[in-house]
């Protein structure tokens, strides 16, 4: 038995910007994750400050949403649901945000204008 994946769309504990395909950034300082790694000292992890793509979210059992990542894949390891692919908690990342996701997002009412009409500023 695996922990469900929650990538098919919103669940309780899962960030509205966490899904799969996105790109987010490790914020969790070194000392997070070397606390991490001396739990699985066999493990990969992700570093402080690197970009990474959002290849899967699954819930663990305390119901906190965990990212499997592009590039940092590890083993599956037993648990009290059975074999699983152990993620990294969400709270570790957040959403990289370009210059152009933010101009869309600010100025989206603007982009949206047909041609010929007028927008008042």
């Amino acid at each position: 038995m695996t922990l469900p994946n929650n990538s098919d769309g919103p669940q309780a504990g899962i960030p509205s910007w966490a899904r799969v395909g996105a790109k987010v950034v490790c914020i969790a300082g070194a000392a997070m994750i070397a606390a991490a790694a001396a739990k699985r000292p066999w493990g990969k992890f992700p570093f402080a400050g690197g970009v990474y793509a959002i290849r899967g979210i699954v819930t663990g059992t305390d119901g906190v949403a965990n990212l499997l990542l592009v590039g940092v894949e590890n083993p599956p390891m037993e648990s009290t649901v059975g074999l699983v692919e152990w993620g990294f908690p969400s709270r570790y990342f957040r959403p990289l945000v370009t210059l152009e996701d933010d101009i869309t997002t600010y100025f989206a009412e603007l982009l949206d204008v047909p041609a010929g009409q007028k927008v008042e500023a």
